[in-house]
């Protein structure tokens, strides 16, 4: 028996969200090794790292545009539909 559509798709988000994060770990990771240890180096690392990880959790938050902490209102769509006459 086949899962659902939907827990299929979560399953390979989470795979997906796992080999893209030892991805970014190993490529900071060794940007820390082979970078000469200065203030200004370790603190671009810093900042690029948390970019990256504010854009994964922006993209995995906006998987589910009605919760989280990105909300996307559904009462734009509840109003065409109630001027269309389906609502």
């Amino acid at each position: 028996m086949e899962a659902p559509a939907g827990e299929a798709l979560g399953r390979e988000a989470t795979a997906f969200l796992v080999v893209l994060t030892f991805w970014l770990i190993v490529i900071f990771l060794t940007f820390g090794l082979l970078s000469p240890y200065n203030g200004t180096v370790i603190s671009i690392i810093v900042a690029c790292a948390l970019s990256a990880g504010g854009a994964v959790f922006i993209v995995n938050d906006m998987a589910h545009p009605c919760g989280g902490l990105i909300y996307v209102s559904d009462e734009p769509l509840r109003i065409a539909l109630s001027r269309m006459g389906r609502g």
